[in-house]
């Protein structure tokens, strides 16, 4: 559409002889509450409610694909589950994972976390587990090895951290899968 001084006034004309029509200054309120309903509305559409969050975790877990932070754990009994970690804690007797819902496990129960997918079985990965450590499985598939003492972070889902025992801290971003042996 082109914007010249020819159409801006024909434009105005229009408006001009709208609002004597209809009461002047009372319809160009009504136009822009109008038009302040409709950008709301179109913004509150565009954001999905918990109920389809839901959804789309549920679906995304099916797919095979995690975010949000989200983890997929594999216990040494075979159960499954996927979740957000609070916390790796230390409740006095062993280490304890703490998920974001409440829920608590203690670390020796876990055999396998998968930061990427929901996947379980990784056969090139074989050659770098090691028993009676933890082995961290890097995005460029290098292996760190030692044993997990802590899920750190704020409250932004891109600062949180895992720590080894011995001070390393590797961004959660980074790793790939974590085994528990």
């Amino acid at each position: 559409m082109a914007c010249d001084y020819a159409s801006i006034v024909k434009c105005e004309n229009k408006i001009g002889r709208y609002t004597a029509a209809f009461g002047g200054k009372t319809m160009l309120k009504w136009a822009s509450l109008t038009m302040m309903l409709i950008l709301l509305t179109a913004s509150a559409a565009a954001q999905p409610s918990p109920a389809e969050n839901l959804i789309q975790d549920q679906q995304a877990a099916k797919k095979g694909s995690l975010f949000g932070g989200r983890f997929f754990f594999m216990l040494k009994d075979g159960e499954t589950f996927t979740g957000v970690i609070y916390a790796i804690t230390d409740n006095g007797e062993e280490k304890e994972v703490v998920f974001i819902d409440g829920r608590r496990s203690p670390l020796s129960d876990f055999q396998l976390i998968n930061c990427r997918s929901t996947e379980i079985d990784f056969p090139e990965d074989t050659d770098k587990i090691r028993d009676g450590v933890h082995t961290v499985i890097m995005e460029d598939g290098s292996a760190l090895y030692g044993k997990l003492a802590n899920f750190r972070g704020g409250k932004s889902v891109n600062d949180r951290y895992f720590e080894f025992n011995d001070g390393r801290r590797i961004e959660w971003k980074k790793v790939q899968r974590i085994y528990l042996r």
